[in-house]
């Protein structure tokens, strides 16, 4: 038989193979559980890695975790919940677990309730037959889940709002009712001042009521009667309500309340908003509030220099917007400036009859408001560099001055070195000429975070390089556009008016 020939290089392979394995004493099962225990042994390198870094064991040797909702405090868990709705809170929450079910009816949860139309799902597409109107709706039974503990009610968008204030009143019980809030907007149907009233008796304690964009408010008698029915009453919202007038500005003055906020606001134009508000009605409001109030905001009301002199006797008032007023004089202005010294907030947009002059002598009295942080000046046609050389509000945080095409770079400079704290300004509608100073903001209102003014004036690099210097700088292109030229309109109507009431008084 012939000798069996040798192949080195085949039992090279096998020795080199052999070599790299570790040298232990066992049988082939022990061999081959060898990849195993390596892997072991890189899993618990990483459980320790794990565990040193964020905390926790791994899957080998670990520990039951001790953080469940039954461990968390009560005080955490509430405040987790304060961010979820109503609807959530029945929906998702509650039936998560007991101890959710428990913390979702907690009193705290339900002070707020918001009922819109989101509430109810939307109408199938295919024809279906609608709910049937017997049946309690959703909004109906979150009311009903919230009962006494409810603080703040508001309803919007929904048509079937008089009968949800209605059941609000039913689901009080033997406790009284502890309403603090109503808040009713953009009702599309009509909602009758009677069964408002009616719902009110319930409620003594509101201390807000807000009625925006309401129909069927024009009633002498609702706001007469708000004093008896709510004798707390304080802030007081009927703004976007277009027959809010002079009979109820008288009301309410002559109601007994002592109102700190009044809004009858409307960004519509000063015809439909207050079309028959006169001098006598705002002077007899301010006569009434003038130790109570400190909010007032108007728009497009006849003002003159004999209602200012009421407006000042109001020496708690703080915030004071008179947008679109009309009959305006620099008599009346430069009262409200130099004994009002509590003011914070002044809007007086649209007062297109004053000149430069004018203005600059305002400016120059404004310094006996040393707290004033906001000013809208928007619409004011008048203001030029001379008049704005003459501000000086070091507190100021808001300056609007959309329109004031007038504005140049000698005014614009003297603004940004005097006001150093300004974070809002409204540059909407003025010259091209502002873009060669633009590029001192950086140095003069380094907390400048919103600047409107026309983009297109400008060069889009010179608006990158701004953006690098300020990172937290919002830009807007447009801001108001529609009301500048209105106030160009106007201006022009107010303008051909005294021409025609010169000539007849020539005649």
């Amino acid at each position: 038989m012939a000798p069996r020939r040798k192949r080195p290089y085949i039992r090279k392979e096998v020795d080199n193979r052999h070599d790299l394995r570790p040298k232990t004493k066992g049988s082939a099962s022990a061999l081959l559980s060898e990849p195993k225990e390596i892997c072991s042994t890189v899993n618990s390198m990483r459980e320790a890695e794990c565990s040193r870094h964020f905390g926790f064991e791994g899957k080998r040797g670990r520990k039951k975790s001790t953080w469940n909702l039954d461990t968390i405090p009560e005080e955490v868990l509430l405040q987790i919940l304060s961010f979820f709705t109503p609807l959530q809170l029945v929906r998702f929450i509650g039936p998560a677990c007991r101890r959710t079910l428990e913390f979702s009816r907690y009193p705290e949860l339900w002070r707020r309730l918001k009922l819109d139309n989101a509430l109810e799902p939307p109408p199938s597409p295919g024809g279906a037959q609608p709910p049937n109107p017997g049946l309690p709706t959703v909004a109906s039974r979150l009311l009903s889940m919230a009962g006494t503990h409810l603080h703040v009610l508001e309803i919007a968008d929904r048509r079937d709002a008089a009968s949800l204030v209605e059941q609000a009143t039913a689901v009080g019980g033997s406790p009284p009712p502890q309403l603090r809030s109503l808040i009713i907007r953009r009702i599309p149907g009509p909602f009758p001042a009677k069964v408002l009233l009616r719902a009110l008796r319930k409620f003594p304690g509101i201390r807000k009521l807000v009625l925006n964009d309401i129909r069927r408010l024009r009633s002498r008698v609702f706001f007469q009667d708000l004093g008896s029915k709510l004798p707390h009453l304080s802030h007081l919202d009927v703004s976007h309500c277009p027959q809010f007038g002079t009979s109820a500005l008288a009301a309410v003055a002559t109601s007994g309340l002592a109102l700190r906020e009044l809004m009858a606001f409307r960004e519509r134009g000063y015809r439909s908003t207050m079309p028959h508000a006169t001098d006598e009605d705002f002077s007899l409001f301010c006569a009434h509030m003038k130790d109570s109030i400190e909010v007032i905001k108007i728009n497009a009301i006849a003002l003159t220099d004999e209602s200012c002199k009421m407006l000042v006797k109001c020496i708690h008032l703080t915030t004071l917007h008179l947008r679109d007023a009309r009959g305006f004089s620099a008599r009346g202005i430069l009262k409200i400036v130099r004994h009002l010294t509590q003011l914070i907030s002044l809007d007086l947009s649209g007062a297109i009859l004053l000149s430069s002059g004018n203005w600059a002598e305002i400016f120059a009295n404004m310094v006996a408001a040393p707290r004033l942080q906001v000013l809208k000046l928007a619409g004011c046609f008048g203001i030029d560099d001379f008049s704005a050389e003459h501000m000086n509000f070091p507190a100021l945080r808001h300056l609007s001055l959309g329109g004031c095409f007038l504005l140049g770079e000698a005014g614009f400079c003297a603004i940004i070195t005097r006001c150093n704290n300004l974070c809002h300004l409204d540059l909407e509608g003025t010259g091209p000429a502002l873009c060669s100073c633009l590029h001192l903001i950086p140095v003069y209102t380094p907390k400048l975070e919103m600047l409107v003014f026309p983009l297109s004036n400008c060069p889009i690099d010179f608006w990158a390089q701004l953006l690098l210097k300020m990172k937290h700088l919002k830009l807007c292109d447009r801001n108001e556009p529609e009301r500048v030229q209105f106030w160009r309109d106007v201006a022009v109507e107010d303008e051909l008016r005294r021409l025609n009431e010169n000539q007849v008084a020539q005649m």
